[in-house]
C-alpha cells in the first residue's frame, strides 16, 4: 500500500502581510502590527510583520509592550478582507487539488493530500508544495511554508519543524547563504558548483531559493557569481568581509 503524502501549508504573518500588501510594502521589511487603535494600550496584536520579530517584538504581544523606540504602523483589523485574501488563495489552491483533497484547518492553514496528483504532475510532494507556495506568493504577494508529511501529524510536525527564522529563512536558505560565506571564503560563486555542493538541482536555486534572497537583499548576483551581502551577513550574525 502506497504511504500518502500530505502537505500543510501555512500562511507567514497573514493578516499583517495582508495589510502591508495593501499598502504596497513590503511585509518582510515593514514594521507594522494589526490592533485597534481606538481601544487602550493593553490592546492585543493580532498579528505582527517579520520585521517586527526581527526586532524582539512577539506576535501576540499587547500595544504598550511593544518598545518606544520602534516605529511602526498600527494597522486596524479587517476581518472581511483577510477572509478575501484567503478566498483568494483558495482558488489557487483548486488550480493543482480538488476541492475534495485540501482540508482547510484556519483562515492561514491547510492540509492537502498530494499523493494522486504527484504522477500527474511528474513531481515530489515537496515540489508540488514549493509550485504551490510560489504560486502564492506570486499572486498575491503573500509569503507561505509548507511540510510534508504521511499523515496530517506529521506534515504539522515537519512544518513546525522548518526552523524558520522571523524574516522567513528555512535552513536551506541559510545553509546556501553559508555555503558562501564560509566553504568558499565569501567569494562570488557559480550557481552550478553552488548546487553541486548544497546536492540540489539548478533550475531548484534559481526558482525556489534565489529569488526570495534576492527580494531581502540578502544575496546577489553578479558577472563572477553569487555572493551575500552586508545586510545577509549581519542577519546571519557573521561579520561581513567583502572581496
Amino acid at each position: 500500500m502506497t504511504d500518502r503524502q500530505y502537505v500543510c501549508i501555512d500562511l507567514k504573518s497573514f493578516y499583517a502581510s495582508v495589510e502591508c500588501i495593501e499598502r504596497n510594502l513590503d511585509p518582510m521589511t515593514t514594521n507594522l502590527v494589526v490592533a485597534d487603535p481606538t481601544r487602550t494600550e493593553k490592546t492585543i496584536c493580532l498579528a505582527v510583520t517579520p520585521a517586527m520579530k526581527a526586532l524582539g517584538v512577539p506576535g501576540r504581544c499587547r500595544v504598550f509592550e511593544i518598545p518606544k523606540n520602534i516605529e511602526y504602523i498600527m494597522a486596524p483589523p479587517r476581518m472581511q478582507l483577510y477572509i478575501d485574501y484567503s478566498s483568494k488563495i483558495y482558488e489557487i489552491y483548486l488550480k493543482y487539488i480538488s476541492k475534495d483533497d485540501i482540508h482547510v484547518y484556519s483562515i492561514d492553514e491547510v492540509f492537502i493530500d498530494v499523493t494522486d496528483y504527484l504522477k500527474m504532475y511528474n513531481m515530489t510532494a515537496k515540489e508540488l508544495g514549493i509550485t504551490i507556495i510560489n504560486d502564492i506568493t506570486n499572486t498575491t504577494g503573500i509569503t507561505a511554508t509548507c511540510g510534508i508529511g504521511t499523515n496530517l501529524y506529521l506534515a504539522k510536525i515537519a512544518l513546525d519543524k522548518l526552523d524558520i527564522d522571523d524574516l522567513g529563512l528555512d535552513n536551506t536558505d541559510r545553509k546556501l547563504l553559508e555555503t558562501i560565506i564560509y566553504k568558499y571564503a565569501g567569494k562570488p560563486v557559480g550557481v552550478e558548483t553552488l548546487a553541486a555542493t548544497l546536492n540540489e538541482e539548478v533550475e531548484t536555486i534559481e526558482d525556489v531559493y534565489e529569488p526570495y534572497l534576492m527580494q531581502i537583499g540578502f544575496l546577489a548576483r553578479t558577472p563572477r557569481g553569487r555572493v551575500v551581502t552586508a545586510t545577509g551577513y549581519e542577519h546571519l550574525g557573521i561579520e561581513y568581509n567583502q572581496f
